[in-house]
């Protein structure tokens, strides 16, 4: 083994120089500890390492217990220099030998371990964490991770396999972590998945572009698979939730600070407790919800998406999601339910979301509660959302409960059963502002008093949808939808040229799930710039700060097919 500082790189092996070219300049310059052409296993190399130290692991089966030191390593394997997955799959460290232990964790990195510690590139199987009685107390044990008071990246790893009683991959505890790009799948656990309290930590933990798959007996966990603790900071983006059933919440449950939801697609999730839902947030600060899909979930509770205790003082920002086939049961005991979202003590503003065919229980609503504190609705498709109560106070689209300040413009109603709009407060002091929308037909909605004509959706007698008739907007093309609602789909830039960063406009005909790819003039792929939900039309910022002067074309595509629709030229000048 030799010093990557000593300069006699041309005696090192090719893959060691192109792991001094990939790594950070305070790790290039420490050393490679091969494992195991230098050290038999990983324990030895750590404990000869010196700080900044790579550890860098071949393929192979590795039966061991990891407990990081007091200084800052790398641990990986030779993924992060090939690429290849089957670096990934062919490197296992292994816990099941140490099956008679109250624990086997497989990662550890304690109160005495500093920040920027690395796990890449391994298959993490074998752990297992249990509870038991210590001293009068319960011990709590974990089953991947255990990380005390400092902050690591976590990624590209598989985790499956494992088993505990209660946290499996693992607990981070005052721990800003970066957990990245990594696939669980297949353990066997009672509580929690991960559990993240970074309330010591400025800086959010990130949990980005991880596959959270199937994992056997979880329908008895008390969930969730990711819980947020007390003052906690966190940004969820790009992750997948597929085929997850849960006794508790199935995807999150937070009692944090503030949350971001983006870039995620949970689909085909169950959860079977009476009282939660797909996604649960509660006593959060700001919430933000962002270009996520929501897809085929079916719970028991009290809402799919449920956000509540914002104390009045927060902001619920919801934006361009998908919310479809969305089902509440309502449980065994009858409770009150939203086939889709309910919040509650939030200031909110709701924007290019779609709600289709949402189904609320016989006490519930179809797509959406909303109870007390101001809320905005503006262009959101509300689609074949319904219940099976009657409509004397639920309705397939939007309820308001116990609120007075709610109003929703430029949005789309269709299909909605038994109604779209409609209120449960038995004397509202201030009607529903929903003038300015459409509402399945150029006749407007149906009302029994104020427009019995109408052959749009139903709404409610408190709800506002006038100026109808004598807006100059409706009042052209009575026999087609209003003007807002877009016939075709188009994307124009502003400004252009630019300067690292400009705003495309995209507008649709259709509401559904987009993307705008990047190209150069030769039509080579520069990259995916964005990925979301436009219902009439939305302004997408892009930067492109680390791209070179010239003329680029912006180009977009059906989110479910990559049909190309429309095309901007962008030049860029710097």
């Amino acid at each position: 083994m030799r010093s990557l500082s000593s300069g006699r790189w041309a005696f090192l092996p090719a893959a060691l120089c192109l792991l001094v070219a990939v790594l950070p300049p305070s790790v290039a310059l420490a050393f490679v500890r091969n494992v195991p052409a230098d050290h038999a296993t990983i324990v030895e190399a750590m404990a000869a390492s010196q700080p900044e130290d790579t550890i860098l692991v071949d393929r192979g089966l590795y039966p061991e217990l990891i407990r990081f030191p007091e200084h800052r390593l790398t641990l990986m394997s030779h993924y992060e220099l090939s690429g290849d997955s089957a670096d990934i799959y062919g490197t296992v460290i292994d816990g099941n030998s140490f099956a008679n232990q109250d624990t086997a964790t497989l990662i550890t990195m304690d109160t005495l371990c500093v920040d920027g510690n690395v796990v890449s590139g391994f298959t993490l199987t074998g752990g297992h964490g249990t509870r038991f009685p210590y001293f009068g107390e319960w011990k709590t044990t974990w089953g991947v991770f255990h990380v005390v008071d400092n902050s690591p990246v976590i990624k590209h790893n598989i985790m499956r396999e494992n088993s505990c009683s209660f946290h499996l991959v693992g607990l981070f505890m005052h721990s800003s972590v970066l957990f990245r790009a990594n696939r669980i799948e297949d353990n066997h656990f009672e509580g929690d998945l991960i559990s993240v309290d970074n309330w010591a930590w400025s800086e959010p933990s990130r949990i980005e572009d991880n596959a959270f798959k199937p994992n056997p007996e979880s329908e008895s966990a008390i969930g969730p698979c990711i819980e947020i603790g007390a003052g906690t900071t966190c940004e969820i983006k790009n992750c997948m939730f597929e085929g997850l059933v849960f006794a508790g919440v199935v995807v999150l449950v937070s009692f944090g600070r503030d949350l971001v939801v983006e870039g995620c697609t949970i689909a085909s999730c169950h959860a079977t407790d009476p009282f939660f839902g797909a996604l649960f947030m509660i006593d959060e600060d700001d919430v933000t919800l962002r270009d996520n899909v929501f897809r085929d979930n079916l719970v028991y509770g009290t809402g799919s998406i449920l956000c509540s205790d914002g104390r009045n003082l927060f902001n619920l920002i919801v934006e361009g999601n998908t919310f479809e086939n969305m089902t509440v049961l309502g449980g065994e005991h009858g409770w009150v339910g939203e086939g889709c979202f309910h919040t509650q003590f939030y200031r909110g503003r709701f924007e290019n979301n779609i709600f289709r065919n949402c189904k609320g229980p016989s006490s519930g609503v179809g797509a959406f509660v909303q109870n007390s504190n101001p809320l905005v609705f503006e262009h959101n498709l509300i689609e074949a959302c319904s219940t099976t109560y009657g409509f004397d106070t639920p309705c397939g689209g939007i309820l308001r409960y116990n609120s007075e300040n709610i109003v929703g413009h430029y949005n789309i109603f269709r299909n909605n059963f038994p109604g779209a709009v409609g209120s449960n407060n038995p004397h509202p002091a201030q009607p529903m502002d929903f003038t300015m929308n459409y509402w399945g037909d150029p006749s407007g909605p149906y009302e029994p008093d104020s427009n019995s004509a109408g052959l749009g959706d139903r709404i409610g007698s408190d709800v506002l949808f006038r100026p109808w008739a004598e807006d100059t907007v409706f009042a052209v093309g009575r026999s087609r939808p209003p003007a807002w609602i877009p016939s075709s789909t188009s994307v124009s830039v502003y400004p252009n040229p630019f300067n690292n960063s400009a705003t495309l406009t995209v507008q649709v005909g259709l509401p559904g799930e987009y993307a705008i790819t990047l190209t150069s003039v030769t039509g080579q792929r520069v990259r995916n710039a964005w990925k979301g939900t436009v219902v009439t039309s939305r302004d997408v910022r892009i930067d492109l700060a680390d791209a070179a002067s010239g003329v680029y074309f912006a180009t977009v595509q059906a989110g479910l097919d990559n049909r190309p629709l429309a095309t901007a030229k962008l030049v860029l000048m710097k």
